[in-house]
């Protein structure tokens, strides 16, 4: 029998935190899962620790080549059965309710849901006592949230729980991003589906060196701009390419680049939305300390 979920855990020798992810996954309180392992070919010792599981619901995959990422989901995301999926990297975890909480909200709703997600802590490896809770102090969007996400893109990949059929019927996973599949996905899907949120804590997400270059924030702005841009001429999709720009001064800002942005700030009219993140980003360390 189909299970309901599909957990997808796209691994490329993720040694060092596998066993941290994979225990998450197999302590839910919700049961009716499959645990697809796509290994792209790893090097390491990852295919021994995934292995070492007994458990019946995991399904090891051995990729027959190596592909990037983007491939790589869209490919294990093919050997999906359940009705409902969720992605796991190997270096991020979920709490054990996560799954429990997200079905929950979607059988007591009545309406057509193309997605279920929810809060998550950030940490910061080479600081351990460095964390700060996602949009802490603020109500998470819920309901028809398009205008908001071509805005910002705030929902964790690792948070989401996605209604399959219409992942699919929506585009499914595109190999064209390297930095913003997620996004890609959940603007597809808010585009045409309502969509509710666990407003607690119910992920961690761990920020380490090699998830943390200014060149892949960069390429992360620009392939998030091209996604917006896909919806033009929808005047939503004109304010969030904007407010895409603004993140871009801000990370040039924060990068050394003060000559480059101006320029940007100049050309792609936002300034007020960089004032305005300006004005938010007090305010979220000041929230963060509580």
């Amino acid at each position: 029998m189909k299970p309901e979920i599909s957990v997808i855990v796209n691994c490329y020798n993720g040694e060092r935190y596998l066993k941290e992810a994979i225990d998450s996954i197999l302590v839910q309180s919700y049961k009716d899962l499959e645990l697809i392992f796509w290994d792209n070919q790893s090097s390491d010792a990852s295919a021994s620790i995934i292995k070492s599981y007994s458990d019946p619901r995991i399904r090891y995959i051995l990729a027959p080549r190596h592909t990037i990422l983007g491939e790589a989901r869209k490919l294990a995301l093919e050997e999906a059965r359940g009705n409902w999926v969720a992605f796991l990297d190997t270096d991020d975890t979920w709490d054990p309710s996560k799954l429990e909480r997200q079905i929950d909200i979607i059988k007591n709703s009545n309406e057509d849901l193309g997605f279920v997600y929810g809060r998550a802590e950030i940490y910061f490896e080479d600081n351990p006592g460095r964390s700060f809770i996602f949009k802490k102090g603020r109500t998470l969007p819920e309901g028809r949230i398009f205008d908001s996400l071509c805005r910002d893109d705030y929902i964790p990949f690792l948070s989401g729980l996605v209604n399959r059929k219409k992942l699919m019927d929506s585009g499914g996973l595109s190999e064209r991003y390297k930095h913003s599949i997620d996004y890609f996905m959940y603007l597809n899907l808010a585009h045409r589906y309502p969509v509710r949120a666990v407003q607690d804590v119910c992920c961690r997400y761990r920020v380490h060196s090699s998830n943390l270059t200014h060149v892949q924030k960069f390429d992360g702005i620009f392939e998030a701009i091209e996604i917006v841009s896909a919806f033009l001429p929808a005047n939503s999709a004109k304010v969030g390419i904007r407010y895409h720009y603004a993140n871009l001064v801000m990370a040039k800002i924060r990068a050394g680049s003060l000559g480059g942005a101006f320029w940007t700030m100049l050309k792609s009219r936002c300034s007020w939305i960089v004032v305005r993140k300006i004005i938010y980003g007090f305010y979220d360390r000041i929230i963060r300390r509580f």
